[in-house]
């Protein structure tokens, strides 16, 4: 069924403008919200454009990672897989009728 123009069901009534205003507005805080952090992040650390500032947290899980990945550490072998052998597994992980993923890694 087609409403011809003009008809009652057609013109926006005031509850139909209210309903659109209101979803404007919302659209626009979730914008404006989702905007806020991002350029309080970019701003807090005062750093230049050209170089970016880490965060506290970033830094200290980059230097773990650097401690844990560095090749004197011996952990890791010249392909990235930690070492572990059979005896060690059995050792440190005793079988309960399955593997963690360290174990099946170690495997391969």
């Amino acid at each position: 069924m087609r409403i011809p123009r003009g008809s009652a069901s057609t013109t926006p009534t005031r509850a139909r403008k209210r309903a659109r205003r209101t979803r404007q507005r919302l659209w626009l805080t979730g914008v404006l919200a989702l905007s806020m952090p991002l350029g309080l992040t970019a701003t807090a650390g005062g750093a230049s454009a050209d170089e970016p500032q880490l965060l506290q947290f970033e830094q200290e899980f980059l230097e773990l990672y650097e401690k844990i990945k560095d090749p004197a550490n011996g952990y890791f072998s010249d392909e990235g897989i930690p070492y572990h052998s059979v005896e060690t597994l059995i050792v440190e992980a005793p079988d309960h009728g399955h593997e963690t993923t360290s174990e099946a890694y170690s495997y391969l």
